[in-house]
């Protein structure tokens, strides 16, 4: 959960929307390629109290998060060599995904830390074998990712952070530049046939692509609805040598 955990390997974070709720999942993205040999999954996390109505921690309460994530790396640091593969938020409760060398004596000195230091919060503990690494393939490393999908993922963890549940639709609005006004004005022309609405039309002559579009259209917030629409306006605005500048939309909590 803290920074100097994971300082030096490269990390992705991304949001899954399921029937059960919201995820956000922390994933070393490393551990794809450069594996260490260890032949276990470990999972454990505590539930937290303090935390919006979508299920992810308030600063109280990833205060609560980080305090947990911390004592259980540090017993883990003093019984075996470990790598941590992934973190998960999920309806007021934060996971840590370890893969550890040896379980000896594991289980037994984590329930003696929550005993002591965590006997008021509600505590998961959860470890198999698992020498394929099928839980970080099936429950942590994205089927499909690049850079714009983390940009977009960024904005939407954004949002969830800020307390929003991604339920309600709403307007999204997308900023595009091309170097002449034919392109824009043809550009123009395809994303009214996909009912976007044109909201404005600016020449920007300090710019190197200076003929700027706003488009509007109402969205689902699902990441998975908000990563085909970015993927196809990309591809629309490439094929007339644009640039995308990306999305905005409104923040919406529920009270």
């Amino acid at each position: 959960m803290t920074p100097t955990i994971y300082a030096q390997d490269f990390w992705g974070n991304y949001l899954l929307k399921k029937e059960t709720g919201l995820f956000s999942v922390l994933v070393n993205l490393d551990l794809d390629v450069a594996k260490p040999n260890y032949k276990n999954v470990l999972i454990i996390g505590t539930e937290i109290d303090s935390c919006f109505a979508n299920g992810f921690p308030k600063v109280a309460g990833l205060q609560d998060l980080i305090e947990f994530s911390d004592a259980t790396a540090m017993v883990l640091d003093s019984l075996t060599k470990h790598k941590l593969a992934g973190i998960i938020t999920y309806k007021c409760s934060g996971f840590d995904v370890y893969y550890i060398k040896d379980t000896t004596d594991v289980r037994d000195r984590m329930q003696k830390l929550i005993e002591r230091s965590f006997q008021n919060s509600k505590t998961f503990f959860f470890m198999e074998r698992d020498k394929r690494w099928n839980y970080y393939y099936s429950n942590l490393y994205p089927a499909y990712f690049n850079d714009d999908f983390f940009v977009d993922q960024d904005y939407l963890l954004e949002m969830v952070e800020a307390g929003d549940d991604l339920t309600q639709d709403r307007d999204v609005s997308h900023w595009f530049y091309f170097n002449s006004d034919r392109r824009r004005e043809k550009f123009k022309e395809n994303v009214e046939k996909l009912e976007f609405k044109v909201d404005s039309l600016v020449y920007k002559k300090d710019k190197k692509y200076p003929y700027e579009i706003k488009i509007t259209r109402e969205e689902s917030m699902n990441p998975a609805s908000i990563l085909q629409v970015t993927n196809l306006l990309r591809s629309l605005t490439l094929s007339f040598s644009g640039e995308y500048d990306g999305w905005s939309t409104e923040t919406i909590i529920k009270k």
